[in-house]
C-alpha cells in the first residue's frame, strides 16, 4: 500500500508541475473525499482508510507548497506593481504575519501545537498562491468552480446513501454556493439537462442540511434565500422557487429524522423562550469558557491554533479538547484583540470585494461568470454569521479556498479591463 501511496505521490507531482490546473481539479477532488472519510470510518472496510487520506492529502499539499516556492522563486523578479492591490491581500499577509509572531508570546507547553498549525498554514498560503497563479482566464475558472460543485454534490449523493443505509445523523458540509448556483443559473437556462442538473443539486443540498440538523445551515440557507430575491429578483426567478420549496418537500419525505424534529422544536423554542442554556445547547458555557481563555492573554493571545488547549488550560478541564464554537472567540483567544482585528478586516475586505464583482458581473454579458461569483458571495455572506455559532474559519482549507477563488475571479476581471495586477507572471 506504502509503494502504491508512494507512485501516487510521484505521479500527482508530475502533473502538478506540467498540468498545474488538472493537478488543482484532483486537488479539490481530494477534499472532498478526505471531509467524506469521516461519515464512512465506522465502517469496517474503511479501517484505517481515513489515515491513509490525511496521509495523501499532506502530500499533496507538500507538492503544491514545492510548487509555490518554485513559482516564486523563478518570477520573483518579474512582480508587475500595481496601484490597485486589493485590501484582501493585505490582510492576509499581516494575518499571517501576526500569526508567526504569535511564536513569541506563546506558552511554552503549547508550542508543539503552534508549530504545526503555522506549518499548516503556511501550506494554505502555498494552496492560494498556487491556484492564483494557475488559473489565468475565464475559461479556466468556470472549468474550476463548476468542477467544486460537482466534487461536492457526489460527496452529498454518497452521504445521503449512507444515512438511508445506517440511518446516523451526520455532519455533511454542504456547500451553500451549490443551490445558490443552480437556483440562479442552473433553472434560469433554457436546456433541460442544466434544469436537471438543478434540480440534483437542489435536491442533495437540501438533503444534507436535512440529514445533518445544523440550525448554522437553516441560518445560512436563510440568507441565501434572501439574498437571491434581493439581487435576481425576476418572474421567472418566482417560477423557480416553487420548484425549488416542491424539491424541499421531497429532500424532508426522504431525509426527515428525529434528530431534525428535534432541532426545528428547539429553534422555536429560541423565539418563544428566548436565548438560555436550553437553546444555546451548552454554547452559552463554552462561550464563557473562551471568555476566560482570553482574559489572561486579551491583546496578544495565546498563540495560533492553541485555543483547544487554551481553554483546557485555564477552565482547569485538563485532557479535555473544549471547542469554543464560535470563529471570532477562537481568533481572540488564539491572536489577541489585535488578531481579532486583523481577521474581522479579512471578513469584511472579502465581502467588499466579493460584492464589488458580483456588481460589475451582474452589468456585463456573462451570465455563467456573475452566477459562479455570486454564489460565493453568498455563500461568504452566510459563513460570516455561520462563524458566530462555530466554524473551523482559518484553521481549514474552505476558508482558504474561498479566499482564492475571489482572488482569481478579480485578477481575470482585472485582466478584462487591462487594469494592472499583482501578479507573478
Amino acid at each position: 500500500m506504502d509503494l502504491i501511496f508512494l507512485i501516487t505521490f510521484f505521479l500527482y507531482g508530475l502533473l502538478v508541475f506540467f498540468r498545474p490546473f488538472w493537478g488543482i481539479i484532483i486537488f479539490l477532488f481530494f477534499i472532498q473525499v478526505e471531509t467524506a472519510v469521516a461519515i464512512y470510518e465506522n465502517i469496517p472496510y474503511f479501517d484505517g482508510f481515513e489515515k491513509k487520506m490525511a496521509q495523501l492529502n499532506r502530500y499533496i499539499i507538500l507538492i503544491l507548497s514545492l510548487r509555490s516556492l518554485i513559482l516564486f522563486l523563478t518570477r520573483f523578479k518579474n512582480i508587475k506593481t500595481s496601484n490597485n492591490v486589493s485590501s484582501l491581500f493585505v490582510s492576509i499577509f499581516i494575518f499571517t504575519v501576526w500569526s508567526f509572531f504569535s511564536v513569541l508570546w506563546m506558552d511554552s507547553s503549547f508550542h508543539s501545537t503552534v508549530s504545526s498549525r503555522l506549518l499548516q498554514l503556511t501550506s494554505f498560503i502555498a494552496m492560494v498562491f498556487v491556484f492564483y497563479e494557475s488559473i489565468n482566464n475565464r475559461d479556466e475558472f468556470v472549468k474550476l468552480m463548476i468542477f467544486g460543485y460537482v466534487f461536492n454534490a457526489i460527496k452529498l449523493f454518497f452521504t445521503l446513501i449512507f444515512y438511508k443505509l445506517t440511518g446516523e445523523n451526520v455532519p455533511t458540509g454542504v456547500d451553500i454556493g451549490l443551490i445558490v448556483f443552480a437556483t440562479v443559473y442552473l433553472f434560469s437556462s433554457q436546456k433541460y439537462s442544466h434544469s436537471f442538473y438543478g434540480f440534483i443539486f437542489v435536491l442533495l443540498g437540501f438533503s444534507s442540511i436535512i440529514i445533518g440538523s445544523s440550525r448554522r445551515a437553516f441560518l445560512i440557507l436563510a440568507i441565501a434565500i434572501a439574498m437571491i430575491l434581493y439581487y435576481n429578483f425576476s418572474k421567472k426567478l418566482l417560477k423557480s422557487f416553487f420548484i425549488i420549496a416542491f424539491i424541499g418537500l421531497i429532500a424532508i419525505n426522504i431525509s426527515s429524522n428525529r434528530f431534525f424534529d428535534y432541532k426545528i422544536e428547539k429553534t422555536v423554542r429560541v423565539f418563544t423562550q428566548g436565548y438560555n442554556t436550553k437553546t444555546m445547547t451548552g454554547r452559552d458555557k463554552l462561550w464563557n469558557y473562551g471568555l476566560i481563555a482570553i482574559s489572561e492573554k486579551p491583546i496578544v493571545g495565546h498563540g495560533y491554533g492553541t485555543n483547544e488547549r487554551a481553554i483546557s488550560k485555564t477552565s482547569n478541564v485538563p485532557g479535555r479538547k473544549i471547542r469554543v464554537h464560535n470563529s471570532y472567540l477562537k481568533a481572540w483567544i488564539e491572536l489577541g484583540v489585535i488578531g481579532l482585528f486583523i481577521l474581522s478586516a479579512i471578513f469584511i475586505s472579502h465581502f467588499n470585494l466579493l460584492r464589488t464583482l458580483s456588481k460589475k458581473l451582474r452589468l456585463g454579458n456573462d451570465y455563467l461568470f456573475y452566477c459562479l461569483v455570486f454564489s460565493k458571495y453568498v455563500a461568504w455572506t452566510g459563513l460570516i454569521f455561520f462563524a458566530i455559532f462555530g466554524w473551523s474559519a482559518y484553521l481549514g482549507k474552505s476558508f482558504w479556498l474561498l479566499l482564492s477563488y475571489t482572488l482569481i475571479a478579480r485578477k481575470i476581471i482585472n485582466k478584462q479591463n487591462k487594469n494592472l495586477e499583482f501578479v507573478l507572471s
